[in-house]
């Protein structure tokens, strides 16, 4: 029953690590579309 705890918290944690990753690239990408945008106005 340990076991499956372990598993499953370490399972959210990767979900939540990648979920992360994924919002920070997001972020990077439009931040960057719109500095050339403005850098092209």
């Amino acid at each position: 029953m340990l076991v499956g705890w372990v598993a499953l918290s370490l399972l959210v944690g990767l979900v939540h690590v990648m979920v992360l990753t994924l919002l920070v690239g997001m972020v990077r990408v439009v931040a960057l579309s719109t500095l050339v945008v403005f850098c092209r106005m």
